[in-house]
């Protein structure tokens, strides 16, 4: 199951289509002194690469992309065509993280990650929606948010399904 965003109505009415458990999380992790920072660069991605292996070992589940195929492909990407790499910082370290690209007025949300050190911090609640912030600016006005199986990744689909 594919769920498209869309992103042509305003920011107010963007929120407010959302679910009440996901704007819980957007207030929480606003109210927190959550940094995020986005760009394309490798640092980013490696840091990014950090709490993918940590979410990844902790869920144990096999990932359905090769997100190393992915760097090699950033670093050869031109500038206009890299992913966009955010990451939410809480003190000194990265608690969540997710990898975008936008090309046209299309975007697709490709990978994401929650550090173990971030499983109470809404981080990627924050993420997404500076990320939908971007986008708009951008004159985007779809956001695909990629497959999910809403039987056997139940939590992820939630947190899907109720943004958009």
């Amino acid at each position: 199951m594919t769920i498209l965003m869309d992103l042509s109505p305003d920011l107010e009415t963007l929120h407010s289509g959302m679910r009440n458990h996901w704007k819980r999380g957007l207030r929480a992790a606003s109210r927190s002194r959550l940094e995020v920072e986005e760009g394309s660069g490798e640092e980013l991605f490696k840091s990014f690469l950090d709490i993918y292996r940590e979410m990844v070992s902790r869920k144990g589940f096999v990932p359905g992309a090769d997100i190393d195929q992915f760097g090699l492909m950033q670093a050869q990407l031109p500038e206009d065509l890299k992913m966009k790499i955010l990451l939410c910082r809480s003190e000194d370290c990265v608690c969540a993280g997710l990898i975008s690209s936008a090309i046209g007025r299309s975007a697709i949300y490709l990978f994401g990650a929650t550090g173990n050190d971030g499983m109470t911090s809404n981080g990627s609640y924050l993420l997404h929606w500076k990320l939908i912030e971007s986008l708009k600016r951008r004159g985007v006005s779809i956001y695909n948010l990629y497959g999910i199986n809403p039987k056997k990744n139940p939590g992820t689909y939630r947190f899907k399904s109720e943004l958009a």
